[in-house]
């Protein structure tokens, strides 16, 4: 019991060094991770060239546009895969890292192999 009180008041001493708060950061995170999506919406989209000593049978280029208008932002410092034969699965979540606390995922992603060609 001395020992989790420790550990504690350990913890509580790193963020009051900051003077935040986890909820303070985390929505400081999910501004930045805001802006960092405009910024990457405002920059214009680019092409990849091939290389000049590649053979001119090659595909011409693409241009990937992203429309992220309906996106939803989240934090995640917790990421696990999956795979199988037919696919794979990726979860996203948050952990607090206090002890015996669950990791709380938020959202899973599951893609076909066929798809990521």
């Amino acid at each position: 019991m001395a020992k989790e009180k420790k550990e504690t008041e350990g913890k509580e001493g790193e963020a009051g060094k900051s003077g935040e708060t986890l909820e303070e950061l985390q929505e400081k995170i999910e501004k930045q991770a805001q802006e960092l999506v405009k910024q990457a919406g405002e920059q214009p989209a680019q092409t990849v060239e091939p290389a000049a000593d590649q053979p001119p049978a090659q595909a011409a280029p693409r241009t990937i546009s992203l429309d992220e208008a309906g996106a939803k932002n989240s934090y995640s410092n917790f990421c696990y895969t999956a795979g199988t034969r037919e696919g794979v699965l990726f979860g996203f979540g948050f952990h607090d890292w206090q002890p015996g606390n669950p990791i709380k995922v938020d959202t899973k992603v599951g893609k076909n192999w066929g798809e990521m060609k």
